[in-house]
């Protein structure tokens, strides 16, 4: 929410005479998620983790009953609603962010703003071209950088303390060194994909209402294509 905040001040008003410095719109960012958007933060937060919670408890139950096939459609079934309330909420939040609004309202506002555009955009190519998958490339990019970040961090670890060290523990020391960096780059890649869902629901919205506060997203956004 404090992020989407931060992006969606620069996205719309960077060029406005009485802009605020960096500083002061990431100050009041936080101070409204720690505040007005506590509760839609909670509440995004509890509907994940009961998802989360019966998908728990369905596992269980099929280890118990050995496959049962009626928790097994069940699993496929949470596993699909788990996907739609994910990216549903991530959006919510989002937009709760940009506009301030509460988390049914900013679900409304978001799931309505992708239906006007998103999806009549499938068949007409005038309407949010080819989002989707540049949302979904970006993210598959910044996973994979976080992977090969931590396995040459631990592989060079590895080979340092075998070669240089004479270490017989050299495994070990490759192991630490590359969980370590890998969830220190997962947290920066979890900023740079909740940075570019906000600069998507910006321009989503800055579509919808057919206006341009930024050329460079707009180019980015409409012309990417996967040949």
């Amino acid at each position: 929410v404090t992020l989407a905040g931060v992006v969606s001040n620069w996205y719309f008003y960077r060029h406005e005479p009485e802009h605020d410095t960096s500083k002061d719109i990431a100050s009041l960012s936080l101070s409204r998620a720690t505040t007005n958007s506590l509760g839609t933060i909670c509440l995004g937060s509890l509907i994940l983790s009961t998802i989360e919670f019966l998908q728990w408890t369905n596992y269980l139950l099929r280890k118990i009953t050995k496959g049962n096939t009626s928790f097994c459609c069940l699993s496929a079934w949470l596993s699909f609603i788990d996907g739609i309330i994910g990216n549903l909420n991530n959006y919510a939040l989002i937009y709760a962010g940009i506009s301030g609004e509460g988390f049914y309202t900013s679900a409304i506002m978001a799931t309505k703003l992708f239906h006007r555009n998103l999806i009549p955009g499938l068949e007409n190519e005038l309407t949010l071209p080819h989002i989707t998958r540049l949302d979904v490339v970006t993210k598959i990019v910044l996973y994979i950088g976080s992977i090969i970040v931590a396995l040459l961090c631990g592989f060079a670890t590895f080979i340092y303390a075998v070669h240089s060290l004479q270490s017989s523990y050299g495994y070990v020391a490759g192991i630490f060194a590359a969980i370590i960096p890998y969830y220190i780059s997962q947290f920066y890649t979890h900023l740079m994909m909740n940075t570019v869902d906000a600069a998507f629901l910006c321009y989503a919205i800055d579509f919808d209402m057919n206006k341009n506060h930024c050329n460079k997203a707009h180019e980015a956004f409409y012309n990417f294509n996967i040949q």
